[in-house]
């Protein structure tokens, strides 16, 4: 009889103290790198059943205790920046894996820095705005010519090639003669500036045959 009592003890107190047990805990892995795979570091934080937080080392750190159910991970790195929230669901007795990757901010254009523009006609030009492109070298030559002072002696300067009242170029003189390059078909203006600000313009039509002119510059006024 004693014994029955005490195999029926021994049932109950299992019994009770199986009741008392809650179900496992789970628990959730973190891993932390940037986009090359490199370890970052940082404290994690979880919200759900539980609230809890780790600091990282070498990109790792483990949260343990967790009751089962769905979390919200949020990672602040070390240097401040957050990474996008995450979530995952923990169930008893298990590791939940959950790896973030930092994605680099992109770079900023330098707003002072323009994009080339392609005027109509101009291959490879840019508009008057900033540094004029060097047209007196090229591929294809278009115009060739020769800038003279009123007596027929060379003069040297720059040539400006005009479109639409755009300057999309220039070509400088060596011993009063000059090159273009690369030019669309339109009509285009050619202004011929000297250092004693002397000037000569001519307008011609380029199709798709060279051109030969000749500039006469006169003495600024």
């Amino acid at each position: 009889m004693s014994r029955s009592i005490s195999i029926f003890s021994l049932a109950l107190v299992f019994m009770l103290f199986s009741r008392a047990v809650p179900a496992d805990d789970g628990s959730i892995s973190i891993r932390l790198t940037d986009d090359k795979g490199r370890s970052l570091n940082g404290t994690v934080q979880v919200t759900g059943p539980a609230k809890k937080s780790c600091t990282t080392a070498s990109g790792r750190c483990t949260l343990s205790s967790l009751k089962p159910g769905k979390y919200t991970v949020t990672v602040t790195l070390t240097d401040k920046s957050k990474l996008a929230n995450k979530t995952i669901t923990v169930s008893g007795g298990k590791t939940a894996t959950l790896a973030f990757q930092a994605v680099p901010a992109p770079v900023k254009k330098d707003e002072g820095t323009k994009s080339k523009e392609e005027p109509t006609g101009a291959k490879g030009a840019t508009s008057s705005k900033g540094k004029l492109p060097d047209m007196g070298t090229g591929k294809k030559l278009c115009v060739s010519g020769r800038v003279t002072d009123s007596q027929g002696r060379s003069i040297n300067g720059s040539v400006l090639i005009i479109k639409d009242g755009v300057t999309i170029g220039t070509a400088a003189t060596q011993n009063g003669r000059f090159s273009i390059y690369d030019l669309g078909k339109g009509k285009y203006e050619f202004t011929f500036q000297a250092a004693d600000k002397s000037k000569a313009t001519k307008t011609s039509d380029y199709a798709d045959k060279a051109l030969t002119l000749t500039l006469i510059a006169q003495p600024a006024k």
